[in-house]
């Protein structure tokens, strides 16, 4: 802490850092509980009995998620999506990136605001 910190600075701090401390475990613990749950045999969390650590180790919910081919497809086609959009998205960056350079490109200002815009205001 730095010096010359009046008391009421520390108890903002001290506030502060209990309501950030509060609000990173309201955020990380539903996460957490997915994987302590998905780790946990599923009888013990159909009755309540998983909270902090898992209970009946198992990987069940694993075996059977991997035995769905729809689960495995829906991977694959994320992965080509992904790969491929973003190959794309390289190669039309590039395109436009060197005329967008160009001090001497005509309609430079209305490309430029039309690309800046995009980003502002995505379509989702």
């Amino acid at each position: 802490m730095a010096v010359g910190r009046t008391v009421s600075d520390k108890v903002f701090d001290t506030i502060n850092y209990i309501l950030l401390t509060l609000a990173l475990i309201a955020t990380f613990y539903p996460l957490y509980f997915i994987i302590i749950a998905s780790l946990s045999a599923p009888s013990n969390v159909m009755a309540g009995r998983v909270w902090v650590w898992p209970n009946g180790y198992s990987l069940e919910s694993y075996r059977r998620v991997f035995r769905n081919q729809s689960i495995l497809i829906g991977y694959r086609n994320s992965i080509f999506y992904t790969g491929v959009g973003t190959a794309i998205n390289v190669a039309l960056t590039m395109v436009a990136a060197y005329p967008l350079s160009r001090r001497d490109f005509r309609g430079r200002g209305f490309f430029m605001f039309i690309l800046t815009f995009t980003m502002f205001f995505s379509g989702g």
